[in-house]
């Protein structure tokens, strides 16, 4: 049921991602979504590894903390607010506990069985995860130059999206 939902959650949201967003602005979300619905369809096609899948969604805890931050920003929260400061720490923390931590299991556990595994999480496990770990660096990188970066001039649209970094 989990992974139904999982996958359901990240179809609609892909859409929604897709009516209000364009390609070269949220790239590294669209790539994330139709990695994480590969995943999900396959797992539920194979009726095997429910377990992984939710490790993965272990990523998503820590978009709590990044939906906080776009939360305060449209509310007209300054990044030197101690609210918006105090979330910016705990997304990073979140970020690298959650997303960081969580991919670097599934790498180990995918070469540490990858016997034990079925044919195609073999050939496209490495991939998918080495997309989503290259995703969530570019990510990273995007917010840490936001939210810690050298301060600047921007349009409160640049403040608002990292996507558009």
């Amino acid at each position: 049921m989990i992974i139904a939902f999982t996958g359901g959650y990240f179809a609609y949201d892909l859409l929604d991602l897709m009516a209000h967003n364009a390609f070269s602005n949220a790239w590294p979300l669209y790539t994330h979504h139709l990695v994480v619905l590969f995943l999900c369809f396959t797992i539920l096609s194979l009726r095997q590894l429910y377990a992984t899948i939710n490790i993965a969604m272990i990523l998503e805890l820590n978009s709590i903390f990044l939906h906080g931050r776009q939360l305060l920003l449209m509310c007209g929260f300054s990044k030197q607010d101690m609210a918006y400061r105090i979330n910016a720490f705990l997304n990073i923390f979140s970020y690298v506990v959650c997303r960081m931590g969580s991919m670097g299991f599934l790498c180990i556990w995918v070469i540490v069985t990858e016997q034990a595994v079925p044919p195609i999480i073999r050939k496209t496990g490495p991939y998918t995860l080495g997309a989503i770990f290259i995703i969530n660096l570019v990510l990273f990188y995007r917010l840490i130059a936001s939210d810690f970066g050298k301060k600047s001039s921007s349009s409160s649209k640049q403040d608002v999206d990292i996507m558009d970094s």
